[in-house]
């Protein structure tokens, strides 16, 4: 089922979005790679966020966004709420991290080039 038709009457409420949990670097090229390291964050997140603010529906995470980009669904809002105070501005390998309601409509799985990619591309072309 998809996230939209889950939440429209509800939208965002209990859905965060956190993003620069990982960079492309760290996900690795392959999908092994990708799999293995989503598992291992996966399994730190679950940890953390169950053990000290509610129990987790759902993780998406969103391997072509740039922004190290993680959907969250909580069974409840407070508890959304709760992990937006915890983890905004919490920094996290070195990077801080925003944490905010999902809009309901962005969809993370969109390639977003970050500006260090399109002056590349830029100066490449010419």
């Amino acid at each position: 089922m998809a996230w939209e038709d889950e939440e429209l009457h509800d939208i965002g409420l209990n859905i965060i979005v956190v993003e620069h949990l990982y960079t492309k670097e760290e996900i690795g090229e392959t999908s092994e790679q990708f799999d293995y390291f989503k598992e291992e964050l996966e399994l730190e997140l679950r940890s953390e966020i169950e053990s000290s603010i509610g129990s987790i529906k759902k993780l998406e995470f969103f391997k072509e966004n740039p922004n190290g980009v993680v959907k969250i669904k909580f069974n409840s809002a407070l508890h959304a709420e709760e992990c937006i105070k915890v983890m905004n501005g919490r920094f996290f390998d070195g990077r801080q991290l925003n944490a905010y309601f999902w809009d309901g409509k962005t969809d993370y799985r969109l390639i977003r080039e970050s500006n260090e990619e399109v002056q590349k591309r830029i100066e490449e072309f010419g």
